[in-house]
């Protein structure tokens, strides 16, 4: 891995989605998926012991939702820069999004052609701001 690479971890409670956007950011060259979860709460044990720069995190998981979740790793000692996405379009998920403190929110139609700019740019800041 390049240190320039964005390291960047996937949280869906779909298998395929999961496998979906991690095959999507393998054909990104500056961007290296090091950490995948199936849930919120897994995803919080994850951040523990592996070094992330950006939380790619479905909104609408069972037991805890990537609303709580975002408020929860930004409290970390190490916080991330965190996208949401959903397949939800209201503008009331974007807004819930920018309350509990996300860096970006995404639609999961819009992830091939919106996913790698942003991903980019955070973690881009997350570094920077080191």
């Amino acid at each position: 891995m390049r240190t320039q690479d964005v390291r960047m971890m996937v949280v869906d409670d779909s298998v395929e989605m999961l496998d979906s956007v991690i095959a999507l950011c393998s054909l990104l060259p500056d961007v290296r998926v090091v950490a995948r979860a199936s849930s919120a709460l897994e995803a919080l044990d994850v951040v523990r012991s592996v070094e992330v720069d950006v939380v790619l995190m479905d909104i609408c998981m069972p037991g805890m939702d990537g609303f709580e979740a975002t408020r929860r790793l930004l409290a970390g000692p190490r916080p991330p820069r965190i996208l949401l996405f959903s397949t939800h379009e209201a503008d009331a998920y974007a807004e819930a999004a920018q309350a509990a403190g996300a860096h970006g929110f995404l639609r999961k139609l819009d992830l091939r052609s919106e996913l790698l700019p942003m991903v980019r740019l955070c973690g881009l800041v997350s570094r920077r701001s080191l």
